[in-house]
């Protein structure tokens, strides 16, 4: 056991990042993750040390002989430095926009980053206090939890931010070179396809399999439905193999280990809401709907074993909770913070996982019909042609 270093202690963590060397930028990541790992708390926070100066001692020493005769000679106030907390300055890393456009940086750093959240994030959502509860006199130990939940949460959404961004940048390829194809048909004034890109650039990459990592394991923590949004959508995309794949395997293994449902049950209807836009956006043109078999092969890793009689009966006792739960806020909030310790202690509602299911299976099943009906009328259209 040992002390972990201080922020201010790490070796270039006070350098502007664009100004460093690639091996320095190399040798500040595996420092800074290596110190977040053994320190959490700490490297969330943003420290402030004072600054020491050569006179410092010379002016106290005059201040002091000026106020011999009793006057009110004004005593320098000290200066401080602030350094930037560990977690902020790798996010700073795995940015193009503020690491010197170094690329090679910028992976490592945001694979450190998902090893260092996968390691740290709890397995139940967050809940950040109320304005009335921080009202109420806790404890320092309650406070100082709060402080490290609110602080873990920007983070994370920070990285997720990051990773998105990384990936819409760069999923179509080098954007430069799109952008200087694109103005050079302008130029010449000709009428162009629809540019499709080229395959995704190494970055981008790492970003989709990061957030693909973080569904297979964060999935019961907060920021759930952003994970959802990207990796349901890329999980059928139409040109790189190795995205799909991963979104796929990711939503797979999500369905797998989702013991409660509630997960699964969001996933199924943001799959099912998107083969239906497909089939609206195609507008019975012939082909169908547009989407990919290995997207529906995950829905094969559900592990449902909901029968017709629990579905119903789980469907009404849920009904009848939700209007015991309109008549009093306070029945409300004690059945949040009942579903929440829940989800902290990893124990299994059977009655809302029969719930999740029955509504997950009612979801496929019309997904199911759907796209059997555009088959049909793709075979149909090519008879009479």
């Amino acid at each position: 056991y040992f002390t972990p270093k201080p922020a201010s202690a790490i070796k270039g963590i006070d350098i502007p990042v664009e100004h460093m060397m690639p091996q320095q930028r190399i040798d500040l990541i595996a420092d800074l993750s290596e110190s977040i790992l053994e320190d959490p708390a700490s490297a969330l926070t943003s420290t402030r040390t004072e600054i020491a100066t050569p006179s410092k001692s010379q002016s106290k020493k005059e201040n002091d002989d000026s106020n011999v005769g009793g006057s009110d000679a004004p005593i320098n106030e000290p200066q401080y430095h602030k350094t930037q907390s560990k977690m902020n300055k790798l996010l700073d890393l795995a940015s193009l926009s503020t690491n010197g456009h170094d690329s090679h940086a910028a992976r490592l750093a945001l694979l450190s980053l998902l090893a260092i959240f996968q390691d740290i994030l709890p397995a139940y959502r967050i809940r950040l206090p109320t304005e009335a509860e921080m009202s109420v006199r806790v404890s320092k130990e309650t406070k100082k939890t709060w402080d490290y939940e609110r602080k873990l949460l920007q983070s994370y959404q920070k990285y997720l931010q990051l990773l998105e961004t990384t990936w819409e940048e760069g999923k179509f390829g080098h954007r430069s070179l799109l952008s200087a194809m694109l103005q050079d048909g302008e130029q010449k004034g000709t009428k162009q396809k629809k540019f499709q890109g080229g395959p995704p650039t190494t970055l981008a990459a790492t970003a989709i399999l990061s957030l693909s990592q973080l569904l297979q394991t964060c999935y019961n923590f907060n920021f759930r439905s952003n994970l959802l949004q990207i990796i349901v959508r890329q999980a059928n995309h139409r040109s790189c193999e190795e995205v799909r794949s991963s979104c796929c395997q990711a939503l797979a293994a999500m369905f797998s280990k989702d013991v409660q449902g509630e997960a699964s049950l969001e996933a199924v209807r943001r799959m099912s809401k998107m083969i239906k836009e497909r089939q609206q956006h195609s507008g019975g043109r012939r082909g169908g709907i547009i989407v990919r078999p290995e997207l529906l092969n995950t829905w094969l890793s559900l592990p449902l074993r909901v029968h017709e009689d629990e579905a119903m009966a789980a469907k009404l006792a849920a009904q009848a909770k939700a209007k015991k739960a309109k008549k009093s806020q306070r029945d409300k909030e004690m059945a949040d913070i009942e579903k929440e310790m829940k989800e902290g202690e990893a124990t299994v509602d059977k009655m809302e996982l029969a719930t999740n299911q029955a509504e997950i299976l009612h979801s496929i099943t019309l997904t199911y019909f759907r796209v059997l009906k555009s088959v049909e009328d793709t075979f149909t259209e090519e008879g009479n042609s």
